[in-house]
């Protein structure tokens, strides 16, 4: 979050430490745009539930169960 709170700022991120975070404000303004993270995790409670890379999704919502499935086109923009 800090890159693209910076971007937005106008700001420059800080140089003098490691920043984990990319700058997504391109995919938030852009349906289109790609994503600059190569998987999108989402969790829920605190527990995984699901993690989405290119044209897959992964469910993971019950322990030993999954779903994964390959996204339709229109879905699969990174």
């Amino acid at each position: 979050m800090l890159p693209t709170i910076c971007t937005l700022a106008r700001i420059e991120v800080p140089s003098d430490r490691t920043i984990d975070g990319k700058n997504v404000l391109s995919t938030l303004k852009s349906s289109n745009a790609p994503s600059p993270h190569e998987g999108v995790f989402a969790i829920k409670g605190g527990k995984l539930v699901c993690v989405r890379s290119g044209k897959w999704k992964l469910h993971a919502i019950n322990p030993g169960s999954s779903d994964m499935r390959q996204l339709p086109d229109e879905e699969s923009v990174n």
